[in-house]
């Protein structure tokens, strides 16, 4: 069995409070809300979580975020579907609402570059020009 930062160790369920002792030392507790029912798989992934995210607050915030995201208007810059061998510019995909690959600081030397659709993927298409996925938002059919 693998072992790392998110093994338990030991797990005492003592009955409102769960905790779970890690591989890597640490100990995270998790209390049930009043009117919860027990249930010990649902207080592991609770404590699992709250590992995950260091503090119930943003764990919830992750939560709300992710909520809220799909409530975010899409900017539909190019709606024309690319295939294999249009030739397309960039365009500066950073301001683009969720933008599918996300937009690293490296993909910023392309911005105006004229490329060819090399292949389609489930993702956007990759570009004869370097080695991102890009998002067909970000592009723009010439």
């Amino acid at each position: 069995m693998r072992k790392d930062k998110f093994t338990p160790a030991k797990i005492i369920y003592n009955g409102v409070a769960t905790v779970v002792f890690w591989e890597d030392g640490t100990k995270t507790v998790v209390k049930r809300s009043e009117g919860t029912k027990d249930d010990k798989y649902n207080a592991f992934c609770a404590a699992l979580a709250k590992k995950v995210y260091g503090t119930n607050s943003r764990l919830k915030n992750c939560i709300k975020d992710a909520e809220n995201a799909k409530r975010v208007k899409r900017v539909e810059i190019n709606t024309a579907p690319l295939q294999v061998g249009d030739r397309v510019r960039v365009l500066d995909g950073s301001k683009i609402p969720n933008y599918n690959c996300g937009w690293t600081f490296g993909m910023e030397k392309y911005i105006g570059k004229i490329c060819r659709v090399e292949r389609v993927t489930c993702m956007g298409v990759k570009l004869d020009c370097d080695c991102y996925t890009w998002d067909t938002r970000g592009l723009e059919k010439v």
